[in-house]
């Protein structure tokens, strides 16, 4: 069994999570995962826990982000029009 050299840990890059879009990873990763035609919804939190809403359509590469329940049913519509 090998001990952990806690001094390595120190000299890993920092990373900024603030920086870091999270949306935009978690869409790579759905669209390499889940090669599909199919669109792709999920929800986000900010701090004060209130809910957005984002999506990617694969077919036409086009994503949104950050929206409420009415305008993503909206975008629905009119992706499926």
């Amino acid at each position: 069994m090998t001990s952990l050299n806690l001094s390595r840990i120190a000299h890993l890059p920092k990373f900024d999570l603030k920086r870091i879009n999270l949306g935009k990873i978690a869409r790579s990763l759905l669209s390499q995962l889940h090669q599909s035609t199919e669109l792709q919804v999920w929800q986000e939190f900010d701090q004060a826990e209130h809910c957005f809403w984002n999506a990617y359509d694969p077919i036409t590469q086009r994503s949104i982000y950050g929206i409420s329940e009415a305008e993503m049913r909206v975008w629905i519509e009119q992706r499926n029009q």
